[in-house]
């Protein structure tokens, strides 16, 4: 991250990703649905990718995402999707409301593979305080998306939720530039 921490927004390409998972901890519970936005940093979308992920065990309790057992059993698992989740966050700063939850995910899914994936991310959740946005700092992707204007329908559907994350992440880096950021390391210091 330090590399691309002072490259100016402008020249980078950002990936918003979110999971939907079987549970809330990374080491005992799957991927259920992912979905990754690749954008510039004005918002423009560049390429989506999403799916639903067989967890090859049982999806557990549906309230959340509403994702039941038979909408996985034909999906891809981990495995076969694997490649495809990298090339959409190649070569981008990955970006997720509350990241430290969909990064400890994806980096679990792929240690089961054998593999360790490291993503330089920026995190919307923690990147609104940064901004110099008054309130909570742990805000919800709805809550945040209502703050700014933007209406997040389909709140838990991964691939709607990685968009928002994408159009929050766009409103906030225009805001980051009024501040007079142009690199992440500014927001940083």
């Amino acid at each position: 991250m330090a590399v691309l921490a002072n490259i100016p927004f402008a020249d980078l390409t950002f990936a918003a990703f979110d999971v939907e998972t079987t549970g809330f901890l990374a080491a005992h519970e799957r991927v259920v649905e992912i979905a990754v936005v690749r954008f510039q940093p004005d918002g423009h979308l560049l390429d989506t990718f999403d799916t639903l992920v067989n967890p090859e065990r049982g999806i557990g309790a549906t309230d959340v995402h509403g994702i039941r057992q038979e909408d996985v059993l034909a999906a891809p698992t981990w495995k076969e999707l694997s490649p495809r989740f990298l090339e959409a966050v190649s070569g981008a700063v990955a970006v997720a409301h509350n990241a430290v939850f969909d990064i400890s995910f994806v980096t679990a899914e792929q240690a089961r593979l054998g593999s360790e994936i490291h993503l330089p991310y920026v995190c919307t959740m923690e990147l609104r305080t940064l901004v110099g946005l008054p309130g909570r700092k742990r805000m919800s992707l709805t809550r945040a998306c209502l703050e700014q204007g933007l209406d997040l329908q389909n709140a838990h559907s991964a691939l709607a939720d990685a968009r928002a994350t994408a159009w929050l992440l766009a409103v906030y880096l225009r805001q980051a530039s009024a501040l007079g950021a142009v690199t992440l390391a500014d927001l940083l210091t």
